[in-house]
């Protein structure tokens, strides 16, 4: 009898140490899978102006294999640019200091981490010209804002269809430290829209994962929802030298009567904070861009917002 008891204390210690376990299997669930959008405009910062690269709208999806060690994330995104002059309601090309365009993409891009260092490869399509709908967008939205209506789509690009891929790399060259880090970024655009060298860093202070598992490089993925909230300011100035871009330029292959001179050396910085909890995160940015067209009057701020929500 006494033994009997003795079995039946041991199924019910297994039990519930399984049950236990399931529990604690079932909080510890991995994100494998995201979901993102990335906002920009120049209306965001309430400055009034409404021109140059005037409004950029991506969607983005990404995944990941089910297990913590693996360090690759992939995603597909798709998305528009928009570029006018630098007021959308102009009527006479001459008025036109900017050349007016669209780009419209989408493209499939890989991120990997060795370490703490950070390999970012894209590749994919688009076309600038009246096929990216930059004109239909705009009138859209302004008329549903009840703003005024963009007259100066007469004078948009030609279409031309784009090849394009990038890659970009973040090595890890000081020690992580709790509350404030530094990173350089080496990148380049290749292809028909976009060719070009990009050199800067960026400067995180707050609250931040290593690189592998932080919501700035999308590397919320792969980890579990108790994973460490993030709440940090960042700098991240970059200089590019342009060789050919395809909205102030146009085609690549043909002429067209629209096509603006290209500032070779621009300068473009960014101030933002990263927000991070669980599934949730959250990117606000200010953005500068000196004149890419040296027809181009003035240079230009923007405001970003990304968010992204991560699934299991």
């Amino acid at each position: 009898m006494r033994v009997k008891r003795y079995r039946i204390g041991q199924m019910l210690f297994l039990s519930l140490a399984f049950l236990l376990l399931s529990f604690q299997i079932q909080a510890q669930k991995i994100y494998t899978k995201s979901i993102g959008i990335l906002t920009e405009n120049d209306s965001y910062l309430l400055t009034g102006k409404d021109g140059y690269y005037t409004n950029g709208l991506t969607l983005s999806y990404s995944w990941t294999k089910k297990d913590t060690s693996n360090m690759t994330i992939r995603s597909i995104e798709f998305g528009q640019l928009m570029y006018n002059a630098k007021n959308g309601s102009y009527k006479e090309l001459k008025k036109i200091d900017r050349p007016v365009t669209a780009y419209l993409f989408g493209r499939y891009s890989q991120t990997q981490f060795f370490g703490h260092n950070v390999l970012n490869w894209k590749a994919g399509i688009g076309t600038i010209g009246p096929n990216a709908f930059g004109r239909e967008v705009q009138e859209f939205i302004h008329r549903t804002l009840s703003m005024h209506k963009p007259e100066e789509w007469q004078f948009q690009f030609r279409n031309a269809f784009s090849v394009d891929a990038s890659i970009s790399y973040v090595p890890q060259i000081f020690k992580e430290q709790p509350t404030a880090n530094i990173y350089p970024i080496i990148s380049s655009d290749i292809g028909m829209t976009f060719t070009n060298i990009k050199l800067g860093g960026i400067l995180t202070l707050g609250q931040k994962n290593v690189n592998e598992k932080s919501a700035l490089w999308n590397a919320q993925l792969n980890q579990t929802d108790n994973n460490t909230t993030e709440s940090f300011f960042y700098i991240r100035p970059i200089l590019t030298y342009n060789i050919y871009n395809a909205t102030v330029q146009g085609s690549l292959f043909s002429e067209d009567q629209h096509a603006g001179v290209l500032n070779r050396l621009i300068f473009t910085p960014k101030i933002g904070w990263q927000y991070a909890h669980k599934r949730f995160s959250l990117n606000l940015g200010i953005d500068y861009t000196s004149r890419e067209a040296k027809t181009q009057l003035y240079s230009q701020w923007y405001g970003s917002v990304k968010f992204g929500y991560a699934l299991y």
